[in-house]
């Protein structure tokens, strides 16, 4: 977005951009297992969504903490196969959920690199903060 002289990223195009670097292979279905909560518009909700893509030997994982208030314990594993290591990981959380960059506070909503990943036979655990996008990609 433009005004005079000046531009604003917005803050709607981070999430965009860590997907769109994510997003050549086969998507996958996944399976969440978690707290949920009633969404009159779209009925019983997961507070946390997911998605993944697997490339050859690389598995793209996202994941969304929809909580105000509470942190979401995430464990990602395979049924054919093992997560070896974290190749890239980010982050993008804000305050609130109307949250926005603005011209007057630019950079309040950023991506933020994000490695605090814990492997245990083959399987990968993180804590992804309240109102939080994690885009991540593994090494099988």
């Amino acid at each position: 977005q433009t005004r005079g002289d000046d531009l604003l990223v917005q803050t709607i195009f981070y999430p965009f951009e860590m997907y769109a670097c994510r997003r050549e292979g086969v998507s996958l279905q996944v399976v969440v297992n978690g707290p949920e909560y009633f969404a009159p518009t779209y009925g019983t909700t997961h507070v946390v969504d997911s998605s993944a893509i697997l490339n050859g030997d690389k598995l793209h994982v996202f994941a969304t903490n929809r909580s105000l208030t509470e942190t979401a314990p995430i464990e990602i594993h395979l049924t054919d196969g093992q997560l070896k290591s974290l190749e890239s990981g980010e982050l993008l959380t804000g305050p609130a959920p109307d949250t926005a960059n603005t011209f007057e506070q630019p950079n309040v909503i950023q991506p933020k690199s994000f490695d605090a990943v814990k492997f245990v036979n083959g399987t990968a655990t993180f804590e992804l903060p309240p109102l939080s996008l994690a885009a991540l990609t593994f090494q099988l």
